[in-house]
């Protein structure tokens, strides 16, 4: 896949009082594999690059995930995990990245700066009507040293997460 997208956005470059309107592009390129290894084991992998240019200033960033699913037949449970890395320099060349996540939640974030990230997914089915699920992430950037701000902020360079959903179906 290929995108090219072009804008005017006010100079960042302060040099005016009132800002001037500067062109600003960004191209991004993705490559996306997927392949089914048996009956329970899927492979995907992708990678995206991200160039964008601003006030003459060019940039660019890069993100590569592989993920790896089993899903056995006639078990109960589903394995899902992914391992990224992401090397963007700034906002404007940003990558976005759909992430599996527990039934009725959604994970769409977007990676900049320099790290790795990794999840893993375990679904376990208990009965015919309970179901527990858990993801756990972790996230690890390698060129900052707060993450966030406000009440998300993180004085450091790694942030994980734990989310348990336990599903009664009626």
């Amino acid at each position: 896949m290929y995108r090219y997208e072009q804008k005017q956005r006010n100079s960042s470059l302060n040099v005016e009082k009132i800002d001037p309107l500067t062109d600003f592009i960004v191209q991004k390129f993705r490559v996306h594999f997927s392949q089914k290894i048996n009956k329970d084991i899927d492979v995907k992998a992708r990678t995206e690059f991200s160039f964008s240019q601003s006030d003459g200033i060019k940039s660019n960033g890069v993100l590569m995930f592989a993920d790896l699913s089993y899903k056995p037949m006639g078990k109960s449970f589903d394995i899902i995990a992914r391992y990224a890395i992401f090397d963007a320099a700034n906002f404007d060349t940003r990558i976005y990245m759909f992430e599996n996540d527990l039934l009725y939640e959604y994970s769409i974030p977007f990676f900049q700066n320099r790290g790795k990230r990794m999840y893993l997914i375990y679904k376990q089915k208990l009965s015919r009507r309970l179901t527990l699920e858990a993801k756990y992430a972790h996230t690890v950037f390698d060129n900052v040293d707060v993450i966030s701000s406000g009440n998300e902020k993180i004085d450091g360079n790694v942030r994980s997460e734990v989310k348990v959903q336990l599903r009664f179906a009626f």
